[in-house]
Formats: structure tokens, sequence, C-alpha cells
């Protein structure tokens, strides 16, 4: 399914920023879920994740990608090199 090859595309920033966007809901919420409902935790974890998704789908253009072609550059340079 596409949403897997999504997932399995964005891993890396997801993985880099899914730490940073539940730490964030926490200061915005000013607590933590578990003291509170099952829907606030649902809330809170649909933000996190969706918060998270947003900024892979942001960050993995400007920041995997390029440090990927960057370092495909160096390694061309240095193969003509030796």
């Amino acid at each position: 399914p596409n949403w897997l090859i999504f997932i399995g595309n964005h891993s890396y920033s997801l993985y880099l920023f899914h730490f940073a966007m539940l730490n964030l809901w926490l200061i915005i919420f000013d607590h933590s879920p578990r003291q509170h409902s099952i829907a606030n935790f649902l809330l809170f974890y649909f933000l996190a994740v969706s918060g998270a998704i947003l900024v892979s789908l942001v960050t993995k253009p400007m920041l995997e990608d390029a440090g990927s072609s960057i370092g495909r550059k160096l390694v061309s340079i240095n193969e003509k090199r030796n």
C-alpha cells in the first residue's frame, strides 16, 4: 500500500522528529496525557503523530535528500581522485 511506502520513505525524518513533537505537545498541554481521560490521550497521540508527519514532509526534502545528494557528490569526487 502507498501509505507504507510513504512511511518507509520518510522513516528517518519521522524517527528524528517524533520525540520532539511528543515533547512539544507535552509543553503545550502542560501535563502528561496519562493523568486524564482516554479522549485526551487520543487527542495528544493524534497531534503528536500528525505533527511528526508534517515536520517530516518538510524536513525530508530539505535535510535528508539534500544531505544524500551532497554525500553522493563527495563520494564521486573522491572516486575520481583515486
